[in-house]
């Protein structure tokens, strides 16, 4: 009696080489949809304090790009934004005291424009949601002028809700005063420090300014991965 040994074929019990890759294929990249599904809302926040201390400025240096690794630049237009930049004052060995954190702060308007109204005028890299910053008046003698921070968005529209509302700041004082600026939404691209215009006494008066704060609210960001079947061949 003749017996013939059958093999099995493999091809009845288990897919072929080319179909097994589109499964592993297909697993794999549903794997990463799913991880990157689990992870897909994140917090993004950045809160970034500018002191004026780095990078190290000389006294009466004028302030243009230097602290654009910060998030700002500081620029000069038409009234009411200033016709001049601020400059640096290193206050460790002034007379009119210190500032408020490390030992420089911003002077508005700068040593030798005498008829001018303080004003800051910023722009930032990056949108923001909130922004604050310190004030004193410098001014000798007894002065006082109302100022307002207000925030703009890319298109120059006003977002803050100052309205009408102005600080009054009265020289003679070494504290340092907040003045904020808050939109509804991350969309604050520039600043204005600007003076009540009708207070005939703001020119002339002098601003020490510090510890500028930039603010991006968290907002939830999507990081799903679109994912695709890969082909047999791939």
């Amino acid at each position: 009696m003749s017996h013939q040994i059958r093999l099995f074929s493999c091809s009845g019990f288990f897919p072929g080489a080319s179909a097994l890759r589109t499964a592993i294929s297909f697993a794999l990249t549903l794997f990463a949809a799913l991880v990157s599904l689990m992870v897909a809302v994140t917090m993004a926040r950045a809160d970034v304090t500018v002191d004026f201390e780095r990078p190290s400025l000389s006294d009466g240096t004028i302030v243009t790009i230097q602290f654009a690794s910060l998030g700002v630049n500081f620029s000069a237009g038409l009234n009411p934004q200033p016709t001049y930049f601020p400059v640096i004052r290193e206050t460790r060995h002034g007379t009119h005291g210190a500032s408020r954190s490390g030992s420089n702060v911003l002077q508005v308007p700068p040593p030798g424009i005498d008829f001018a109204a303080p004003a800051l005028l910023g722009i930032f890299a990056k949108p923001q949601a909130s922004i604050s910053l310190w004030v004193r008046n410098v001014t000798a003698g007894a002065c006082k002028t109302g100022l307002q921070l207000r925030a703009f968005d890319a298109n120059g529209r006003r977002v803050d809700r100052n309205g009408s509302a102005y600080a009054f700041i009265a020289s003679g004082s070494t504290g340092y005063t907040r003045l904020t600026a808050t939109s509804a939404a991350t969309n604050i691209a520039s600043f204005l420090l600007a003076t009540d215009p009708s207070d005939s006494n703001a020119r002339g008066q002098r601003l020490w300014i510090d510890d500028l704060n930039l603010d991006i609210r968290p907002v939830a960001e999507s990081k799903a991965t679109a994912w695709r079947h890969a082909g047999p061949d791939e």
